[in-house]
C-alpha cells in the first residue's frame, strides 16, 4: 500500500514490517511484564480505554494500534482521510479493536488486510465494510474463520497476558467469519478524501 505522503509512507513501511511476526514463532512466558518494543518510545502514545490495546501516533492522522501483550505482538494501522478512514489489519480478535477505533475517529471505516493470517483478521467481523484481494485463500478465511483448535495456542499462559484481558473466554477463542463487501486489485486507488492510498499486491507468506 502506498500513501501520497513520502515521510509518512516510510514510517508506516518500517512499522508494518516490524509487525509481521512469523506464525511459527514460539511463545515465551511473562507477557504481563514484557517491555514494549523500544520503537514505541519514539512515538506519541494516544491513551485509550482498553487495557489490551496501546495506540500510538505514527504520522499525520495515522495511528498504530498495538497488541503488545500477546506473543504475536500484532500492530494494526488506522489511516484517516477527510471523509473515510481505513483500518489496515484488525489484529487477533481477542479484544475489541472496533471500540478503540471509535475512540480515534467518527468517520466511516473501511477494512483492508495486509494478508489473511488469523493474527491480521481477528477483528474483521466487527466491521461492515471490508475490502479484500480476490484469492481463494482469503475467501475461505472470510467464510469459515478459524476453529479454536487451530488458534488455541494463542491463549495459553505462555502466549499472552490474561490480566490485560480478563473477559476473554480462552476455552472458546476462535477467529470469526466475516463478510467481504468489495474485492480489490493491484493498482486500485482508495480515496479517503484528501488522502489516496494505492494498493500494491506483492508476494508474501500467504497465497
Amino acid at each position: 500500500m502506498k500513501i501520497n505522503n513520502l515521510p509518512l509512507k516510510l514510517v508506516l513501511f518500517v512499522l508494518l514490517f516490524a509487525s509481521c511476526t512469523p506464525q511459527n514463532k514460539q511463545p515465551t512466558a511473562n507477557w504481563c511484564d514484557k517491555i514494549l518494543r523500544p520503537q514505541f518510545a519514539q512515538l506519541e502514545e494516544v491513551v485509550n480505554s482498553s487495557d489490551w490495546f496501546r495506540t500510538f501516533r505514527v504520522g499525520e492522522n495515522v495511528f498504530a494500534i498495538a497488541e503488545p501483550y500477546n506473543y504475536q505482538e500484532v500492530i494494526s494501522y488506522l489511516i484517516l482521510g477527510n471523509q473515510k478512514a481505513l483500518l489496515f489489519d484488525t489484529g487477533m480478535g481477542m479484544g475489541s479493536i472496533a471500540s478503540v477505533v471509535r475512540e480515534l475517529t467518527t468517520l466511516p471505516v473501511l477494512v483492508l488486510n495486509s494478508h489473511t493470517h488469523y493474527d491480521h483478521i481477528g477483528g474483521n467481523y466487527e466491521f461492515d465494510n471490508i475490502l479484500a484481494m480476490n484469492t481463494q485463500y482469503t475467501i475461505d478465511r472470510s467464510k469459515n474463520g478459524m476453529d479454536h483448535k487451530i488458534v488455541q495456542h494463542e491463549v495459553t499462559k505462555e502466549a499472552f497476558c490474561p490480566e490485560k484481558l480478563p473477559e476473554l473466554d480462552t476455552t472458546n477463542y476462535y477467529i470469526k467469519p466475516f463478510q467481504i463487501n468489495q474485492t480489490i486489485s493491484d493498482g486500485e486507488v482508495i480515496d479517503l478524501g484528501g488522502r489516496s492510498l494505492e494498493v500494491i499486491s506483492t508476494p508474501g507468506h500467504t497465497p
